[in-house]
């Protein structure tokens, strides 16, 4: 059953491939409207897993379901530190963080 529950994950990332790819880039560090889901990669990342998260529920025992929120939230969360560590060893955006967010990227 683990086996299944990485292939959904698999599944999953694989339709917000796009999105994360552009986490840390200008679009994403300079979003436009910052009330318009469409503007915020972030956001559309969460709301297309918690849209997948809705369908599974209903076919999936409480304890998988639970299990394939951790897998989808550790694996998240590695990809987020990895777009963020390599945004880090390059140089940020042009005029999208201020000195102090830069200093602390050093």
């Amino acid at each position: 059953a683990i086996s299944v529950l990485h292939i959904l994950s698999r599944m999953i990332f694989s339709d917000v491939h796009e999105l994360t790819n552009k986490l840390f880039t200008e679009s994403h560090l300079d979003p436009g409207l910052e009330d318009d889901i469409s503007f915020n990669i972030v956001a559309r990342i969460c709301a297309t897993i918690e849209d997948y998260l809705g369908d599974f529920e209903v076919y999936l025992d409480v304890s998988y379901f639970h299990k394939l929120t951790k897998i989808l939230a550790s694996e998240l969360t590695c990809i987020y530190c990895e777009k963020l560590v390599v945004m880090s060893a390059s140089k940020p955006p042009k005029g999208i963080l201020g000195k102090s967010s830069r200093a602390l990227l050093k």
